[in-house]
């Protein structure tokens, strides 16, 4: 192993090469593979941000309508046998009367034509459970609304855009989110009545 004839001789006319030399010679390799690298490292963290904000502008456009509360303006007449039947205007008699029965008379009165049963569920699953507490805080500020008729705005499910229910029945499933009325139909939306053309 340390035997000097396994040694090759070296050429004594040859330049010598330092050995600073050899590590200039490979510094410019690794130089280049130092920019390569950053290079990389900057388009995986350029990449990564197009993603985040992909995933933050798909959130916020899926999201958007959580913050959005759609209302149905509906011609809605206070009858007094139904709110205040004995006719005392009685704070608490009026608070606890029975508006949702109030708001299903309406939509029937709107809707004559709406006669089976799971169409006229369907015709009261478009107002929202929140109606009742609308026209009861109306009726308490104002309890001289009573016996009249009034065009009230009440909320409505999230999934339909704002209509006025004076519209025929066909125009209110025209377009739901942008979506065709069948395709919502197939999709988790309540059944489409047989009374919409």
């Amino acid at each position: 192993m340390n035997n000097p004839s396994e040694i090759p001789a070296q050429d004594p006319a040859a330049p010598r090469q330092c050995s600073i030399d050899i590590v200039n010679a490979g510094m410019r390799k690794r130089h280049a593979a130092e920019r390569r690298f950053r290079w990389y490292g900057s388009l995986a963290i350029g990449v990564g941000l197009l993603f985040l904000t992909l995933l933050f502008a798909s959130i916020v456009g899926n999201g958007y309508s959580a913050f959005v509360q759609t209302f149905v303006r509906l011609g809605v007449t206070f009858d007094a046998r139904l709110l205040d039947p004995e006719g005392k205007r009685d704070t608490k008699q009026l608070a606890t009367a029975d508006y949702g029965g109030l708001v299903k008379k309406t939509l029937r009165e709107t809707f004559p034509e709406v006669s089976k049963r799971h169409d006229k569920r369907a015709l009261y699953a478009l107002i929202s459970s929140g109606a009742d507490f609308t026209l009861r805080d109306l009726v308490l500020s104002d309890p001289g609304v009573i016996g009249t008729r009034q065009s009230a705005w009440l909320p409505s499910l999230s999934m339909y855009r704002p209509v006025s229910l004076t519209l025929p029945p066909c125009c209110r499933y025209r377009s739901i989110s942008g979506r065709t009325a069948r395709s919502v139909h197939l999709s988790n939306a309540p059944r489409r009545p047989s009374w919409c053309c």
